[in-house]
Formats: C-alpha cells, structure tokens, sequence
C-alpha cells in the first residue's frame, strides 16, 4: 500500500505542477518563446506580416500597402499575427524597433515563427530589451480576434483577454457657487441715463 500512496501522490505533484506551469483556470494556454510581462490594446490580424519592408523601424507603422493593418500603429500594442512572412531579415527590424522603443508590446503568434524569435531572443539576451513572445495555437489565436485587450505576465503564468479598460474618469470638481448668475459676463450699460 505503501507504493500505491507514493504512487498517487507523485502523480497528484505532476498534475498540479502541470496545471500550475500551463495556467489552469486561464482564459487562454501559451508557449512562451520569450517570457515577460505586458498589457495593452489588442491589435489582431489573420494575415502575416512581413516586417522588412512591411513595418516602418522608425516609427512602428505598418506600412505594406497591400495588409490590412496599412497605416496602423503598432506600437506599445499586444499585437496578434499569425506568423511572419518573407525575410528573414525581418528579425533585424524587429531588433530595431525593440531598441528604439518603437515594438509592440508583446506578440501572441498562431505558430512558432523562427524570424520573429530570433529578434526577440537577440533582443532579450544581448540587449536586455525583452518583448513577450507566446505561441497560441489555432483556437486561442482565433479566440483573440474577439478582444480588445490583453495582459500577458509569463512569470505567473497568465494570459487573459477581455475588453479594453474604461479610461478613469476625473472627479469633477464640486461648484463653489450652486446658484451661479445666469449672466456671468453682463455687458455694461452704455447708456446710463435711459
């Protein structure tokens, strides 16, 4: 009986271990090529992007005419792409806009994609500029289509989905005067004797 226990509590650590290292209870399950951590509007496409010649290094802008995301900004945004098409010198340009502060703010990728890893690992290891980098899958990837935002924190094991955060709102300042002059700039009376 003795093995039997020692048996199912080794298999009890192995379960909660994996369930703990793989997010249980999250909304959605990733590899992380790249740790990290990173929140923020969620830019999504179905297309792939070439990034050399596809998104400007200077300021982060998509500028492949032909992609659906022309024009757009992907800075300081979790941007959703399937994978990377074309060069592999696209590892370069996002080694640039890594270090110019011109990145996304995480990548969540459908498949493995060897030329944006690259540049992230390049950019975490030699520079110690990190850009989260997780591997979704088919169906979590299609899941984030749905979403505005998402929040990525590979240390906890988390990734979550979910509208955009409402703006907080200023307290209006309370009114000093609560019968304010309807009239509060009068025009004088030009005319004082009629």
């Amino acid at each position: 009986w003795v093995w039997v226990w020692v048996w199912v509590w080794v298999w009890v650590w192995v379960w909660v271990w994996v369930w703990v290292r793989l997010g249980l209870g999250l909304e959605a399950m990733a590899t992380a090529v790249v740790g990290g951590g990173a929140a923020g509007e969620l830019i999504y496409t179905d297309t792939g992007l070439s990034f050399w010649g596809g998104v400007d290094p200077l300021t982060g802008i998509v500028i492949d005419q032909t992609h659906p995301l022309f024009g757009q900004c992907i800075t300081g945004k979790v941007f959703a792409i399937p994978r990377s098409r074309g060069s592999c010198t696209g590892s370069q340009v996002l080694l640039e806009l890594l270090l110019s502060g011109k990145a996304p703010a995480a990548f969540l990728l459908r498949e493995a994609d060897a030329i944006l890893a690259l540049g992230a690992v390049v950019a975490e290891e030699l520079f110690e500029v990190p850009v989260p980098l997780l591997v979704l899958g088919e169906a979590d990837f299609q899941r984030a289509a749905e979403h505005a935002w998402a929040e990525i924190d590979t240390a906890a094991g988390t990734l979550r989905f979910g509208p955009k955060p409402n703006d907080p709102k200023p307290n209006p300042k309370p009114n000093p005067n609560p019968n304010p002059d309807p009239n509060p700039n009068p025009q004088p009376d030009l005319n004082p004797n009629a």
